[in-house]
């Protein structure tokens, strides 16, 4: 199934465990674990023009760049992006 997803945590949701516990059995048997691919710094600046100047909300930006919302989220917050508050759904 890893072969199929290619997701750590994926495959740990689909199979309701702990993705700790996905990770060790893979590498237990020898399994190559694919690493997140990690935001360039292009892509860092434009999700922050994004955010900022075109008022896109984190889940609007992360299909435009290829990652999920809390990934975006946690790289905003890391350069020190004041984030807004969340509008109750």
């Amino acid at each position: 199934m890893y072969g199929e997803m290619k997701s750590v945590k994926g495959l740990a949701r689909h199979l309701d465990i702990h993705h700790h516990t996905v990770r060790k059995h893979l590498l237990d048997r020898g399994v190559e674990i694919e690493q997140p691919r990690q935001m360039s710094e292009d892509e860092l600046a434009l999700a922050t023009h994004l955010y900022i100047d075109k008022q896109l909300t984190a889940a609007q930006i992360g299909p435009k760049l290829g990652f999920t919302a809390s990934t975006i989220v946690k790289a905003l917050n890391r350069t020190g992006v004041k984030m807004r508050q969340q509008v109750a759904r």
